[in-house]
């Protein structure tokens, strides 16, 4: 009996090439009809007359032939994709029932062993799930002659470890564990095949977690790489190399600010120990521009991600309603109103509070806090357009919801500050990474703020100015502005230089100075602070501590070297 395999995709770019050359041909064919069926006679004799008509009839009948040779190309053509067509069909109509086929074939093998010990006799494990708890269950084990385990469910619920991967059976690799919820490890990684197999993979550790070990090998095959860390927590440990042969498993990444995982033993009879895992590094995420408005991306409760203007001069976290997800964050928990800028430049917001988690990406997550969810938002007194606003100051004034800002509500070393690094298109949590060359006291009001116009010197010094991102184009107080009035702006062409104490109290250090545009620095009443605005940030890394905020202090700034 003949058998024939067809490749409907293969008969059907046979077919497709078969028309683009026959197109050639009738371009060939039409091009050269008109010099070849009307050729001139060479001469005026009756001989040369009867030449040219003779040839002239061999290429009408040329042409004839042409003509049915294409109509007979464009029916192989038509009839070839009819073929791949019904092939195609043919495929999809028999998949399913082989599918079925296969299942049930699998199902009379494995009913056996499932019914006696659990597990089937050929296949892979299945994978765990996050119960109604929260809680990731365990991968299913891999079939007993061969298989996989499955895959560790996932948990959510805070302090529940990841479900553990299931482990292979004879031949096979182990499962991959599942990642753990806020504060608990990832799930180990399943045991690999009895016989030969890997481990599997160890889960990711949740917030402050460290990762899952990876699983181990148990004669021949590699130990399991460990499962990331969580934000500063070390990533997991290297499954063990089969007892005869095999390598360690690699130690896993630490998450942000977490050391790498430890590698895994080697086999007895030869194996290499496993490498340590990698350092998980700075928690830095991008820092893009829009105009003087510093945004970085941030989701909630594992919502889409949303584009946050991001402001030094507040604690308060507001979201507009088109950048959450209400139904995932339940019911609310108050309502208030926020109030900010300075005179004429004055917005209030109208929100609801809810309790919930920012994430803001490379595993950088707050535990559950306070947030805004804004109804309506004016700007003086007009009808204005909500705006997502996360607030990372300390030392601000902040309605009763908003205490302490997102940043302070980072697990570990990430809440001890935040540096603002503009010129490298960057946002980093946690210690300093730069080198300071000034520094004021308070993050981001400050007493410490030495103010000049157009070189006068020594600066005059001001209370409770704000070192602010929000601050857009800044302001300054009548009072340090002589000849101007409330209201007007800085002349184009006027300098503005901020001072600091230096390690000599007699010698203030220069933070930065601006030359006045069109659009300068706005003149307000004397009972306004003043507020540096955006420039000073586009020109040096600012890097706001809050290592010393408490009730009673207010906070350090830093004004970093650039690298």
């Amino acid at each position: 009996m003949s058998f024939v395999i067809v490749a409907p995709e293969m008969v059907a770019d046979a077919a497709t090439n078969l028309a683009s050359l026959g197109s050639t041909i009738s371009a060939a064919n039409a091009a050269a009809a008109a010099p070849t069926t009307g050729v001139a006679a060479a001469a005026g004799d009756e001989v040369s007359a009867a030449i040219a008509t003779m040839l002239s009839q061999y290429a009408s009948a040329y042409q004839g032939m042409g003509a049915q040779a294409a109509a007979l190309h464009a029916r192989l053509v038509q009839t070839l994709n009819a073929g791949a067509g019904a092939y195609a069909a043919a495929d999809a109509a028999n998949a399913a029932p082989l599918q079925t086929l296969e299942q049930d074939v699998l199902g009379a093998i494995n009913a056996p062993t499932n019914t006696l010990l659990g597990r089937p006799l050929i296949g892979n494990g299945s994978n765990g799930t996050t119960d109604a708890e929260g809680v990731g269950t365990s991968g299913g084990a891999g079939g007993i002659l061969w298989g996989n385990g499955g895959g560790g469910g996932d948990s959510i619920a805070a302090g529940s470890r990841g479900g553990a991967g299931g482990p292979a059976g004879l031949l096979g690799t182990g499962g991959t564990g599942g990642m753990g919820g806020w504060g608990a490890p990832g799930g180990t990684g399943g045991t690999g095949g009895l016989l030969w197999g890997n481990g599997g993979i160890g889960g990711t550790g949740g917030p402050t977690a460290p990762g899952g070990a990876g699983g181990s090998a148990l004669l021949f095959g590699n130990g399991g790489p460990g499962g990331e860390g969580g934000e500063i927590a070390a990533g997991g440990v290297g499954g063990q190399g089969g007892l005869l042969v095999g390598n360690g498993g690699t130690g896993g990444q630490g998450g942000v600010l977490g050391a790498g995982g430890q590698g895994g033993p080697g086999g007895m009879l030869w194996g290499q120990h496993g490498a340590t895992g990698q350092y998980g590094g700075e928690a830095s995420v991008e820092l893009t521009m829009a105009g003087t408005r510093p945004h970085i991306g941030v989701s909630v409760n594992g919502g889409p991600e949303a584009q946050a203007t991001v402001d030094t001069g507040s604690t308060t976290t507001l979201f507009a309603k088109e950048d959450v997800n209400l139904e995932s964050l339940g019911p609310s928990t108050g309502s208030g109103v926020y109030t900010f800028g300075e005179t004429n430049h004055v917005t209030v917001v109208e929100y609801d509070t809810y309790t919930a988690q920012l994430n803001f990406g490379h595993g950088i997550i707050t535990q559950p806090m306070t947030i805004g969810v804004i109804e309506s938002e004016t700007f003086n007194g007009q009808p204005g357009t909500p705006e997502t606003l996360l607030g990372v100051g300390a030392s601000t004034a902040s309605p009763p919801n908003f205490a302490t800002s997102a940043v302070q509500q980072l697990p570990g070393a990430l809440s001890q500050g935040v540096l603002i690094n503009e010129p490298n298109d960057q946002l980093v949590f946690g210690p300093n990474p730069l080198t300071p060359f000034a520094s004021a006291a308070g993050a981001p009001s400050t007493n410490d703020l030495q103010i000049s116009l157009n070189g006068d010197y020594p600066g005059v010094s001001t209370q409770h100015a704000f070192i602010d991102t929000g601050g857009v184009n800044g302001s300054i107080p009548q009072a340090l502005a002589p000849g101007y009035s409330s209201g007007e702006k800085l002349a184009p062409g006027t300098t503005v230089s901020v001072y600091v104490p230096g390690p000599d109290a007699g010698n203030p250090v220069l933070v930065y100075s601006e030359i006045m545009g069109t659009n300068g620095m706005d003149v307000v009443p004397n009972g306004d602070s003043f507020n540096t605005g955006n420039y000073v940030f586009s020109k040096i890394p600012i890097y706001f501590s809050y290592t010393s905020y408490s009730p009673t202090g207010v906070g350090t700034t830093f004004f970093d070297t650039a690298t």
